[in-house]
């Protein structure tokens, strides 16, 4: 799944773990938030120029930008008919964060004001010639965090091996790890095997959501973890799950 993955680039390709338009933060009425939902967005303001490279990476033009804002899908819910119309009034190129394969990363982004919105839109500057699409069978959550060493050469994950159940909705069970290494990417395969138990007909257990395998914010050294040595420093490869879905590599 990650085999053309140009793990050797610079700047590394990014590989976003997030929409590639972030905000604004509140609409004064719902007409015009389902008219930015569904891109009914016009310019009230002229398009700057802006350079056509940042810290290595191409950019996307202001106007780029914009039709990307217009076209993105912003993930709201979709309303009754309006004829409402949202105005850009400002836009300037800066920086923003948004979340990576290697943590939460400050990037090129065009910032856009709209008229009487709270909070701006960032859409992210930097070109898709850039970027490298997660693949679709990954999905789209990172599939937790690998805290990297200083000289790349180790991984250390949340990694729980063996858990004695605790009661009729605690299950018990072992988990394994196998590691493969390629020349694009480290795939950390997590295997869990739960203890069969069925609780009794009384016991209303609640319904899990989660891996216990995997909690978020792994700690270095602290119990619960496990740490790998890679062959070769990790340098631009990228992490994922036995299901090709990315780890977010970050100390912090």
């Amino acid at each position: 799944m990650w085999a053309s993955f140009p793990a050797a680039t610079s700047p590394r390709r990014i590989i976003l773990l997030g929409p590639e338009v972030l905000g604004p933060q509140a609409f004064p009425d719902g007409d015009r938030k389902l008219a930015f939902a569904e891109g009914r967005v016009q310019l009230a303001t002229s398009l700057p120029p802006g350079p056509s490279v940042r810290d290595g990476y191409p950019l996307l033009t202001a106007r780029q930008a914009f039709e990307q804002l217009r076209s993105a899908d912003k993930g709201m819910a979709k309303g009754p008919p309006t004829s409402a119309t949202v105005f850009v009034t400002a836009i300037a190129l800066t920086d923003y964060n948004f979340p990576t394969d290697r943590g939460t990363h400050s990037l090129p982004a065009w910032r856009m004001h709209l008229r009487d919105v709270t909070g701006d839109i960032y859409v992210l500057a930097v070109s898709p010639s850039a970027r490298y699409e997660l693949p679709s069978e990954a999905g789209m959550y990172d599939a937790g965090r690998a805290v990297p060493s200083a000289d790349g050469r180790r991984l250390t994950i949340n990694f729980i091996a063996h858990h004695d159940s605790t009661g009729p909705c605690d299950p018990g069970y072992s988990s394994s790890l196998r590691v493969a290494q390629t020349p694009t990417a480290i795939v950390l395969a997590v295997t869990i095997a739960f203890e069969p138990e069925t609780p009794p007909p009384n016991v209303a257990c609640p319904a899990s959501g989660g891996s216990a395998v995997v909690p978020a914010s792994p700690i270095p050294g602290a119990p619960g973890t496990r740490t790998i040595t890679l062959a070769e420093p990790l340098g631009g490869r990228v992490v994922v799950d036995d299901r090709g879905t990315p780890y977010v590599v970050s100390a912090h």
